[in-house]
């Protein structure tokens, strides 16, 4: 009798074990890019600021999906959810996505990302602002990825890249400091939602 509960109790072990492994293989698969990024830029320590909205400077508002403050400055970081192989180049219009056979083309991701560090830039004077377009686990460049582009599982070594800055002690934090002022995220000012 007791060997048959040692038995059901290993039977009860393995099934438990199993269960929770399958459940964390579908947890990590089912997060969304958006989350998988906050998750690699939450391992290199950056601060960040997530679906945000900022004046534009010519009476309009800019939603900005993501900003990182690093030691050399400020990162717009935009994601393209894309799977399979994708064509493109900082210069290119369209790019294009190739999935199942199909041919999708879509706008290059640059030209709005580069409007969006103009505004940032706007607002912090002074400090060096980057953008980075971060392509998500199930995509890839096939001609190589262009400047200013990464995938997630590069992404903490592109932020390391990116140049370094003579800073004055303290001036990018003002800067991080002067955008929480700024922004607003559902209609509230960011300091409100901490």
């Amino acid at each position: 009798m007791e060997s048959f509960n040692v038995g059901i109790l290993f039977w009860l072990v393995g099934t438990a074990a199993l269960l929770g492994l399958l459940w964390l293989i579908f947890m990590r698969r089912s997060r969304t890019l958006a989350q998988k990024i906050g998750i690699k830029v939450a391992h290199s320590k950056s601060q960040t600021m997530t679906d945000i909205v900022v004046p534009d400077g010519i009476g309009g508002v800019l939603d900005i999906p993501r900003l990182v403050q690093i030691e050399q400055g400020i990162v717009v970081v935009d994601q393209l959810e894309a799977q399979g192989r994708v064509f493109g180049a900082a210069h290119i219009d369209l790019w294009t996505q190739i999935l199942k056979g199909r041919s999708i083309k879509f706008d290059n991701p640059f030209y709005s990302l580069a409007v969006t560090q103009q505004v940032i830039e706007s607002l912090v004077p002074g400090v060096p602002v980057y953008s980075l377009v971060v392509l998500g686990e199930e995509a890839s460049f096939e001609k190589g990825t262009p400047e200013g582009a990464t995938t997630l599982a590069n992404l903490p070594q592109a932020l390391k890249a990116l140049p370094q800055q003579n800073l004055a002690i303290g001036l990018c934090e003002e800067a991080w400091q002067r955008i929480r002022r700024i922004a607003r995220k559902d209609g509230k000012a960011l300091s409100a939602t901490k």
